[in-house]
Formats: structure tokens, C-alpha cells, sequence
């Protein structure tokens, strides 16, 4: 790129930047005008109300098991779709064509606008959230499988072909095992995901603990609010750091996947 271009293209850049930061009428001096309201928030904060643990536990654990269902479910329906939207698997062009767009559109919607839209297909509760978290994330994981599948080596796959194996056994045999480690290191990720989401989904009515912190939030009662961040951040900490633990694991082997 010769340099009149890059000076185009950057002032293109900054121009649209500077457009749009004008039309959301971003202020840094109305940020800094807010720090005084944003201190005295959190020194409303304490003293920490310690004694709303107990009662906290239950929504933490219904957003800890949503999670865990709605990654189980989103990566059955991610391999089915993805392994539809790779070339080199897709048996038919148009399936091909189709599945791709199936992982656009569902990708497209965020998790809290699924779980809003089947709240009021199914109700409040856990279930509506676990529909959401899966819907989104199949469209999300189904796209990264599939680039995963098509990155795969070719050579085992033709020698399989060549041996007479059929496509079921390709997949299952050599081009799962192929790509396992990437796999399951997208898993690992979206069920990081999961579990930050889940903590949200109650502000919509699906369940966890966004419930009660929607409920501390509306009432203004800071204290019980810093008590639900605190476990909030508390518990997406100690599965991130498990997540990376296993992650580091299964790289490490990831020849034996």
C-alpha cells in the first residue's frame, strides 16, 4: 500500500470515528464530571452486606448449572452444523450454503436477546436462559468448528477414503481426532463465556443470580450489590483459571486427542 493510500485510509479511519463518537455524544468531560458520583456509589457500598451469602448461593449454582447445560447442548448442536458448514465434509453445496447461514443468523442475535425472546415463549426461569446461551453459541462455536474442520490434514482423510472407510468413519476416526485439541479449546472458551453470560441472564427474567442483583440494584441496596460482584467476579476467576489449567493440558497432549 503506498503511502498517499495510507494517508487516506487513516484519515477515512478517524473521520468515521470522530462521526460516530459526535453522534453518541461521547464527552470525556462529562466522564470526568461523573468520577465524584461514581466514588460516592461505592462508598456506599460498606459496609458489605456479608449477611447475604447464604441466601446468594442457590442463584450462584442455577447460573453455574445453566452454564454447564448450555455448553453441553450448544457443543452437540455446534459439531452437527459445523461439520455441515465445512467444505470439506458437507456432502452437498447447497447443505454447505445453508448451514453457513444457519451459523450467521444465529451468531447474530446476542444470548440476552435469545433468553428475553424465550422468556416469553416459555416463561421465567432457568430454562429460557439455557435456550439462549445454546442458540447463540452454536452459531458461534459452529463457525470456529467448522474453520477447524476445514483446516484439518488432508492426507489421513484420503488414506481413509483409499482404505474404503465410510464418511461417518472419516469424521469420527480421523477428522474429529484431527482437530480434537482445537476443539475443545473452543469449548473451553465458550464455557467461559457461559458462565460470565449466565450472571446476566436474570436481569431478563432467566434465572441465576442476576436475579437477585436486578432486585439489589432497583432498590438501591449498594452494599448487597458489592456482596453479588464480589461472588460474580469470585467465581468467573476460579473457572477461568481452571478453564486455562485444562486448556494448557490438553494442548500439551494434544497429539493424543
Amino acid at each position: 500500500m503506498t503511502s498517499t493510500r495510507k494517508v487516506v485510509l487513516f484519515t477515512f479511519l478517524v473521520t468515521v470515528v470522530g462521526a460516530c463518537m459526535i453522534d453518541t455524544r461521547v464527552s470525556p468531560a462529562a466522564a470526568v464530571r461523573g468520577v465524584p458520583n461514581i466514588l460516592r456509589y461505592l462508598s456506599e457500598m460498606w459496609p458489605l452486606a456479608w449477611g447475604k451469602v447464604p441466601s446468594l448461593l442457590g442463584p450462584m449454582r442455577e447460573s453455574i448449572e445453566i452454564a454447564v447445560v448450555s455448553i453441553a447442548w450448544a457443543s452437540l448442536g455446534a459439531l452437527f452444523v459445523g461439520l455441515l458448514a465445512a467444505k470439506n465434509v458437507s456432502p452437498w453445496p447447497w447443505l454447505y450454503q445453508v448451514a453457513r447461514s444457519l451459523l450467521n443468523a444465529l451468531r447474530g442475535i446476542p444470548s440476552l436477546l435469545y433468553a428475553l425472546i424465550f422468556v416469553s415463549m416459555v416463561g421465567l426461569g432457568p430454562f429460557p436462559g439455557v435456550l439462549g446461551l445454546v442458540f447463540h453459541c452454536i452459531g458461534a462455536m459452529g463457525r470456529y468448528f467448522a474453520e477447524a474442520f476445514e483446516s484439518a490434514d488432508m492426507e489421513p482423510i484420503e488414506a481413509a477414503k483409499v482404505d474404503g472407510a465410510s464418511r461417518v468413519q472419516i469424521i469420527w476416526f480421523v477428522l474429529i481426532p484431527n482437530v480434537g485439541h482445537l476443539l475443545v479449546g473452543y469449548v473451553l472458551y465458550y464455557f467461559e463465556y457461559c458462565i460470565r453470560t449466565s450472571t446476566l441472564l436474570g436481569l431478563v427474567g432467566a434465572g441465576g443470580i442476576g436475579v437477585p442483583l436486578l432486585v439489589s440494584l432497583r432498590l438501591f441496596r449498594t452494599g448487597e450489590v458489592a456482596v453479588e460482584l464480589l461472588m460474580i467476579l469470585t467465581v468467573v476467576f476460579i473457572l477461568d483459571r481452571f478453564s486455562a489449567v485444562v486448556r494448557r493440558r490438553i494442548l500439551g497432549v494434544k497429539g493424543a486427542l
